[in-house]
């Protein structure tokens, strides 16, 4: 007896529709967000991390992102162009902050350009310079928006203070796609934007799978 073939999965459906590999596609019951994240990333695309922004608003949320090969794979549209990591430089050379050095490499191997700030110090204690990674922050979205072969720039952060350089680059004629942690993107940063996620609805994709 003939038996007919089994219906393709949700994964698999998808990756045929949008042209991602099936490993990359979750298992979960929220198989529902793929298509619009990868509906909203799409062509040339560059990345601008906010490390600050970011890593202080996982600490709640009980799951680390990725920020190997899958985050370039999920976020990097059809062709990834730039990635952009900024960050505080670690303080000093003592060995304690080995892991951090090593994070900052190993982002470097896997194809992020890392641009590290100095910390600030006051009464004796090591302080993020803010300043200067949001401005780093800004300045490589700015950079983007007038990059021709830019179609989409990808934003991870929630801060309110990028939303200037976000409104410049959808003037440019550039899509921005904003992702943060629920409850740290701004209204206004969202209003901005040409599409914006939350990472806490991504953890199927984005999760970091290993210590």
């Amino acid at each position: 007896m003939n038996t007919l073939p089994a219906p393709a999965s949700i994964g698999e459906q998808l990756a045929e529709h949008f042209h991602r590999s099936v490993l990359a596609l979750p298992t979960s019951p929220y198989a529902w967000t793929p298509p619009l994240i990868f509906q909203a990333v799409t062509g040339a695309t560059a990345i601008v991390a906010d490390h600050s922004n970011i890593f202080q608003g996982a600490w709640p949320q009980g799951y680390r992102l990725d920020f190997g090969p899958l985050m370039f794979h999920i976020l990097g549209g059809d062709r990834l162009v730039a990635a952009d990591f900024l960050a505080s430089a670690p303080p000093s050379n003592d060995a304690k902050y080995d892991a951090q050095r090593g994070f900052y490499e190993f982002l470097r191997q896997v194809g992020w350009r890392v641009h590290l700030s100095k910390l600030l110090v006051s009464k004796n204690h090591w302080l993020e310079n803010e300043e200067a990674v949001d401005g780093g922050v800004r300045a490589a979205v700015r950079r983007h928006a007038t990059d021709p072969e830019v179609e989409t720039v990808v934003l991870l952060s929630g801060d309110g203070g990028m939303t200037n350089s976000v409104r410049e680059a959808v003037r440019k004629g550039k899509k921005v796609v904003a992702l943060a942690w629920r409850g740290t993107l701004h209204p206004a940063l969202a209003a901005a934007a040409s599409a914006h996620f939350y990472f806490d609805d991504l953890r199927s994709l984005l999760e970091r799978r290993f210590c």
